[in-house]
């Protein structure tokens, strides 16, 4: 997936006509369990290359095959978000078993009008044009350009690349960028931001879990402010993230875990504006029977000298408290959290249009969803008060879409028993 851009630069609405229905993901006798895995077979990926999908296996050709680690398998290669459905079936052969992996691939060469929403506030709406290709070359790298007018009109091109230099499993992304934002600080006056400027990051895995990545960038802004003062800066950045991934699947998780550390600084030491910010976040997933779970996160950011109003942190734009969903607070230090159930009401299945290959095997499903929303932000020199602590709780539907991944609709309630209807776009725990 391309880092840093917008969900709803891709969402696409499509019509779903049921022509089949789809159930099993891993097909193999437990019989089997234990022999050698004499040959993988990769059928259906006409542009993805076979070593991509190969990378995300544990078991390989000679391996004792394991049905449990074929599953975790077969959900890390689905991760790759380019495939509809991968499914794995297993035939002995002889005294060992040959494995056949069928993925349906996505439609990857998107052109596209955009019309998105803004911090979740639906009248803040973004309306434009542009494309993305999700497997340039094979190789689930991503290439996009889209503009926007409307709400914060941008301009962004990006480049992802996942796997670099193959054996030294390297990772790199490019991204230039010129937008004119609304500032959220100056809330009764339309303040706006002019920045333009680019960030190039290049990073590395290590195995299948663990990331590290080194990004630097140039960021120009300028800012006129009420008081007449305005903003006029040139801000190198320099940062570093390390991440550790063992979640089952990305776009709805069900078991594993997400640990990511976020460390990265703005301006140079002398200069008016230099200020460094560290963040962490924790989700952890813990099922309790093979198609539900318990969710949990927690997400944390503190700033170091002081923050500009144009990179302080919020609750009540991208970060929001279920039951405090259109209130916003503002602040240099932040934290949130959250637990959640999630249960399976209509379990995953697949549905196929016609006979082109980009609509076969979509995904669909419905989980009902029990959850506690809580958290902060605050400004540090006066510190971290029981008042700014704020929690919602409620109920929820979470509709598993082919190419939007997930649609959810939630009923909350804050503190004090007032309710709310909220609908967004994936997974909040």
């Amino acid at each position: 997936m391309i880092k840093k851009t917008r969900a709803g630069y891709f969402l696409t609405l499509i019509i779903i006509l049921t022509i089949k229905i789809l159930y099993a993901q891993t097909v193999v006798d437990s019989t089997l369990a234990g022999r050698i895995i004499s040959k993988i077979k990769i059928t259906g990926n006409n542009r993805t290359k076979k070593s991509v999908i190969l990378r995300e296996m544990k078991l390989k050709e000679g391996s004792l095959l394991d049905p449990e680690q074929l599953e975790k398998d077969r959900k890390r290669i689905e991760s790759l978000m380019v495939f509809n459905r991968v499914l794995i079936k297993g035939e002995p052969d002889s005294s060992s078993v040959l494995l056949e992996i069928n993925v349906t691939e996505q439609l990857y060469f998107i052109p596209f009008p955009v019309l998105f929403i803004n911090d979740r506030d639906w009248s803040k709406v973004s309306y434009g044009a542009g494309f993305i290709h999700t497997n340039f070359s094979g190789m689930t790298d991503k290439l996009g350009m889209i503009f926007w007018l409307g709400y914060d009109p941008s301009i962004h091109f990006v480049y992802y690349n996942p796997w670099m230099g193959k054996k030294y499993n390297l990772l790199a992304e490019i991204e230039f960028f010129y937008a004119k934002i609304r500032n959220k600080h100056y809330t009764e006056n339309k303040v706006y931001e002019f920045q333009k400027g680019f960030e190039w990051s290049l990073g590395k895995r290590w195995g299948h879990h663990l990331y590290g990545e080194i990004s630097v960038g140039y960021k120009s802004l300028k800012m006129d402010t009420p008081d007449g003062n305005g903003e006029n800066d040139r801000l190198p950045g320099l940062g570093f993230s390390v991440m550790c991934d063992k979640r089952d699947l990305v776009e709805f998780p069900l078991s594993g875990y997400l640990l990511r550390m976020i460390v990265k600084t703005a301006g140079l030491p002398g200069a008016e504006t230099f200020y460094q910010q560290v963040g962490s976040e924790v989700r952890a997933y813990i099922p309790v029977t093979e198609r539900s779970s318990f969710a949990f996160r927690f997400k944390s950011a503190a700033s170091v000298n002081n923050l500009p109003v144009y990179d302080r942190y919020y609750i009540g734009y991208s970060e929001r408290i279920r039951g405090h969903y259109n209130e916003i607070y503002e602040g240099d230090s932040f934290l949130i959290g959250g637990i959640g159930f999630r249960f399976p009401i209509l379990g995953i299945r697949y549905f196929s249009i016609s006979n082109i290959p980009q609509l076969k095997n979509m995904k669909f499903g419905l989980y009902g969803s029990l959850f506690i929303d809580s958290g902060a932000v605050w400004f540090k020199r006066a510190g971290l008060k029981r008042k700014d602590i704020i929690s919602g709780a409620g109920i929820g539907l979470d509709f598993i879409l082919p190419y939007i991944h997930v649609i959810r609709l939630d009923f909350a309630v804050d503190e004090e028993g007032k309710s709310q209807f909220i609908a967004g776009f994936g997974v909040d725990i």
